[in-house]
């Protein structure tokens, strides 16, 4: 389950790899500075969580909602974001690169002195 790796990834300091979560929700749970490397979600809702200085390698989110999540300092590569919802999101300082993010809403979300790097950002 998405939110026992989660703890256990950030207490044991390794990464989540090849994993594929599928209908989880999570609430208020901490990912503080875990590696997700070659993780798909798909309809996966995380409410008010704080992933901040968390890096997200290699990772499909598929119609999933992560609304009001906190992404501070938080570092994106070869991510596809599509179909999926991050109202009110915080991306403040983090780096985007080789990014989707398609035919997805992120209304009031903040992404002030994010860095981009061959991004695509489409519907």
């Amino acid at each position: 389950m998405l939110s026992e790796d989660m703890a256990e990834a950030a207490e044991q300091e390794y990464p989540i790899l090849d994993k594929i979560y599928e209908d989880q929700r999570i609430t208020r749970i901490s990912g503080k500075r875990v590696e997700f490397d070659t993780v798909k979600f798909v309809r996966c809702r995380m409410e008010e969580c704080d992933f901040s200085g968390a890096s997200f390698c290699n990772v499909i989110f598929d119609k999933c909602d992560f609304s009001n999540c906190s992404f501070l300092d938080t570092y994106w590569k070869n991510v596809n974001v599509s179909d999926s919802k991050g109202d009110g999101s915080q991306f403040c300082n983090s780096t985007f690169k080789w990014v989707k993010l398609l035919d997805s809403q992120f209304h009031y979300g903040n992404f002030s002195t994010a860095f981009w790097e061959f991004g695509e950002i489409r519907g």
